[in-house]
């Protein structure tokens, strides 16, 4: 099936992007299990999801890139996190855009080059992983601007603090990543924020208050069905 002219012909699919490299029917309950235990997720949404995957659309996440970039006295730091999961639900024929996403991410696999820098980011005045392990996005709309560009509006919750953010969606772009076959799809999606917004308000005079997010995958089909 070709994923593009899927979208232009205005087709219903679903897309699932999940961190894990197998899945069956035995391993349904585990599906979204994360957000089913998290007050910041409305449990209608994960059953949206769980519906999308059993409709046969599943694609399974390949290696990926989740990370933000903030501009310091000293240069640009950049940020990797290595352990998210979540996914998105894509229906063209929803007139209103609706496409339930869900995205999960581990504060502790947090990595950037040196060590002082990295346990900074890790400690009470920015990210605090100790008392908060998890950050969540959580959206209701995809509103689309063309076949394969749209704005992911949600709520970003981090640090115990959640507000609103727009992704801008690219399924056709990532700067660093190829796909081999019809049955792959790449995306990007970026946003930015404050991060005084979120309690990150420590050192204004040696890192700005603007983060740039951004979002670099890509998902292999599945071929079972669950």
């Amino acid at each position: 099936m070709n994923i593009w002219k899927s979208f232009s012909k205005g087709i219903f699919f679903a897309v699932i992007l999940l961190g894990f490299s197998t899945l069956g029917a035995e391993n349904r309950p585990q599906l979204c299990a994360p957000f089913k235990q998290s007050n910041a997720v409305d449990p209608h949404l994960v059953s949206l999801m769980l519906e999308a995957a059993e409709d046969g659309e599943l694609y399974l996440l390949q290696p990926s890139n989740f990370g933000f970039g903030v501009q310091t006295v000293t240069g640009r730091v950049e940020v990797e996190f290595t352990d998210f999961q979540g996914g998105i639900s894509l229906n063209e024929n929803e007139k209103s855009g609706q496409g339930p996403a869900l995205v999960r991410i581990e504060t502790g696999s947090l990595k950037t080059s040196g060590f002082l820098v990295r346990q900074m980011l890790k400690g009470d005045d920015f990210f605090d992983v100790d008392n908060y392990p998890e950050v969540f996005f959580v959206s209701k709309h995809l509103h689309w601007e063309s076949p394969s560009k749209g704005i992911l509006e949600g709520e970003l919750t981090l640090r115990g603090v959640t507000r609103p953010v727009a992704f801008h969606v690219d399924l056709a772009k990532a700067d660093t990543m190829e796909i081999d076959t019809a049955d792959q799809i790449r995306m990007k999606a970026t946003t930015t924020i404050q991060r005084s917004d979120f309690g990150m308000d420590a050192f204004p005079n040696l890192a700005e208050d603007k983060v740039d997010l951004s979002i670099q995958m890509v998902a292999a089909r599945y071929a079972n069905h669950i």
